[in-house]
């Protein structure tokens, strides 16, 4: 679920391809995709054995207009 959301915030809004759309009309994605997915190490996941099934994922927000009112708290 996760690495569907972060994927779907960072492509943008998708757009028909038949459509010729200008480089103005394109907006970039809510976020920004910081890396690949981490996985435990061997030394962890012998230290931690819930730590096996963790992944960690990084994105950071971007300053897109309208951003705000979907990610204030």
């Amino acid at each position: 679920m996760t690495k569907r959301f972060m994927r779907d915030e960072a492509e943008g809004e998708r757009l028909p391809p038949e459509i010729p759309v200008t480089a103005d009309a394109l907006r970039g994605g809510r976020l920004q995709l910081i890396g690949k997915a981490i996985k435990p190490d061997y030394y962890e996941c012998s230290a931690n054995p819930r730590a096996r099934s963790a992944t960690m994922r990084v994105a950071e927000r971007t300053d897109e207009p309208g951003s705000e009112d979907k990610w204030s708290s």
